[in-house]
């Protein structure tokens, strides 16, 4: 969760590679998806949710879950990257196809919005969130299309 909670990216990836439990609740029930949509973490919950064993519908000890948790913070892109995550795993008639072009949509549109946001606010942050939103965009969709 440290690591999630620093937006540490690659340790996060070279975690879950590892096979790091991705659902492990800390004492307050919390998981790394909660604490990254605490923390504001787009580029994190992105990479969360490309594993397969990610559950969004876990809650902590106060009965949150991480889209609630995102909707309290006012982390809209990541409300919304949760939404079309929760939308499309539930959507058990569409093809794998689908579902990946309907998730990438999705998380293209959340990232693209953040990174406008972004833009508006620091030269300096654009280039940094702009390497690691493409970076996870790029790993999203390699881990779909493998």
């Amino acid at each position: 969760m440290l690591a999630v909670s620093h937006g540490r990216v690659d340790t996060v990836k070279s975690l879950l590679e590892a096979g790091a439990e991705v659902n492990i609740q800390d004492h307050d029930g919390s998981t790394a998806l909660m604490c990254a949509c605490e923390h504001g973490h787009a580029h994190i919950t992105a990479l969360l949710l490309t594993d397969p064993g990610c559950d969004p519908h876990l809650t902590d000890n106060d009965g949150s879950t991480a889209l609630t948790i995102a909707l309290e913070g006012k982390q809209t892109d990541i409300a919304n990257l949760l939404k079309a995550h929760i939308e499309s795993s539930n959507t058990a008639s569409v093809s794998p196809v689908s579902h990946t072009h309907s998730v990438t949509r999705s998380l293209t549109h959340s990232l693209t919005h953040s990174l406008s946001h972004t833009l508006s606010h620091s030269h300096t942050h654009c280039h940094t969130h702009t390497v690691t939103l493409t970076h996870s965009l790029s790993q999203y969709h390699t881990h779909c299309h493998t």
